[in-house]
């Protein structure tokens, strides 16, 4: 059963209180595609031990002792930064600049940089922008003048575009870096290439086109298919298999701990996904290849986000996805 909360807090919690108050709890919910989202629905879920699993990035959720029956399936923003300080102290650079959106997963996302660029002996500074926003210009103006050696971009879907066209219009030629989450947005299907001179893109090779990995993974070849034959085929090419696949991989998830305990019960799944046995290969989830070589799903119960590798991650130029939603880099940069 779905319901659209228009990725808005207050409709989300409405749309789950009329569910409760109905009187048909749900044994399992994904709670919303963004960090605000699922923050808002996390104590309701929790004060009715509903077990939740959802693709959201925002180190705060990730308190079992505070939302118990909450896991994500998705990488913290803070797990995908070394690749991005490696890259830095590979290139000399010595201020690093960040442009993100004003919320909880912007927000999250800018502080696990900063950590790990002040960490490593570098000069952070960065601008936000409010969600709405449909033009960054004086925010990007304002961190140009602070002559960063490298950007990193992050916004939530459109605002990767705004982020880019700004940069355009003030003609900033510094290395640009997306953050996961706008390296999702197939930015080269939507900006010309005269505007992506210097822009990169972190991706992961579970994902990546040509990465054997990706097309020797079973699992992500029927995930594939069974995608397509449920009329999928124009998401897998819009938006990729890795983000369709957070959704899928929850499913798994549960369906997994369910079997091994032999139970529905939210709580009781909720302590068994906290030791899950490990699968034999292939894994049963789409995510980190076919051998779990880029990392896994094994929560305890001090974490319950998945456990992600700094060598599962690279950069290539802007692209595009294929028609099986794996990425396709560009030819620029």
């Amino acid at each position: 059963e779905t319901q659209n909360d228009q990725n808005n807090p207050t409709t989300a919690v409405s749309l789950l209180e009329q569910k409760l108050t109905s009187g048909q709890q749900p044994d399992a919910v994904y709670p919303g595609g963004s960090s605000e989202v699922t923050q808002a629905l996390l104590p309701i879920l929790t004060r009715s031990k509903i077990l939740s699993i959802d693709a959201t990035s925002s180190a705060t959720l990730n308190n079992p002792s505070k939302y118990p029956y909450y896991f994500g399936d998705s990488e913290l923003s803070a797990q995908t930064v070394p690749p991005y300080v490696n890259v830095a102290k590979q290139k000399g650079y010595k201020k690093i600049g960040m442009i993100y959106g004003n919320d909880v997963s912007g927000q999250a996302s800018m502080e696990g940089f900063k950590s790990a660029f002040q960490k490593a002996g570098m000069t952070f500074v960065s601008a936000s922008f409010p969600d709405s926003a449909v033009d960054v210009t004086p925010q990007l103006e304002n961190l140009k003048a602070q002559n960063p050696d490298m950007v990193i971009f992050s916004g939530y879907g459109v605002p990767t575009l705004y982020i880019l066209k700004s940069r355009a219009q003030i003609s900033w030629d510094v290395p640009f870096y997306a953050d996961l989450l706008s390296g999702a947005f197939p930015i080269a299907q939507n900006m010309p290439a005269s505007s992506l001179h210097n822009v990169f893109v972190e991706t992961t090779k579970a994902f990546l086109a040509g990465n054997p990995a990706s097309t020797g993974n079973p699992v992500l070849n029927t995930f594939v298919a069974d995608a397509k034959s449920l009329g999928g085929q124009q998401v897998l090419s819009n938006i990729g298999a890795g983000v369709t696949g957070v959704g899928y991989n929850a499913l798994v998830l549960i369906n997994y701990a369910a079997n091994q305990a032999k139970s529905t019960n939210g709580q009781t799944l909720a302590k068994t996904l906290e030791s899950l046995k490990k699968a034999s290969p292939p894994v049963p989830w789409v995510s980190y290849g076919a051998q779990s070589q880029f990392g896994n799903f094994y929560y305890t119960s001090k974490n319950h986000y998945p456990n992600v590798f700094p060598n599962g991650f690279l950069f290539v130029s802007p692209g595009t996805y294929n028609t099986d939603g794996l990425y396709v880099p560009g030819t620029g940069s």
